[in-house]
């Protein structure tokens, strides 16, 4: 088994509170469609939408369906 390589960010202060807003809109767009779970994490949010600038695909292990 090959060990995936990682990384650690810190996140600033502005861009935290933006990941909690755009967090607790998909939470709030869950209930009121009624869609069963958690909304997805700070941590795969910012995963996510970095991967997106960059051109990336999204990782073969993210949840579908979040954004």
């Amino acid at each position: 088994m090959t060990k995936q390589k990682s990384m650690s960010v810190y996140i600033d202060e502005e861009t935290s509170l933006m990941l909690n807003r755009l967090r607790e809109e998909i939470r709030q767009r869950y209930e009121r469609e009624g869609i069963p779970g958690n909304a997805p994490t700070i941590g795969w949010l910012a995963r996510s939408l970095l991967r997106e600038k960059l051109g990336m695909a999204p990782a073969k292990n993210d949840a579908p369906g979040a954004l």
